[in-house]
């Protein structure tokens, strides 16, 4: 799921529905609000196992060297991009 970007908002709506117990009565997601300004969205991060549970771990060499030289990169693009604009 995605916060910045959504196709079909009812779609969504019903699958959390069905999948999230208190979705809507203690938890709730401005669907009608993404999907009005749908943005693409990249990922960027280290990898890992089990995420969101007691176990979850992730790659010591994607964390502290990998993911961070991939975000200088990126951001340093696109701000060249910007100031080329």
């Amino acid at each position: 799921m995605s916060y910045t970007y959504i196709e079909n908002a009812d779609a969504v709506a019903s699958s959390l529905e069905g999948n999230m117990p208190l979705y809507g009565a203690l938890y709730s997601i401005p669907l009608d609000k993404i999907q009005n300004i749908s943005m693409p969205c990249l990922n960027i991060g280290p990898w890992g196992k089990d995420i969101h549970k007691l176990t979850e771990r992730v790659l010591k060499e994607d964390l502290f060297y990998k993911t961070p030289r991939i975000l200088h990169y990126a951001i340093s693009l696109l701000l060249q991009w910007q100031r080329n604009y």
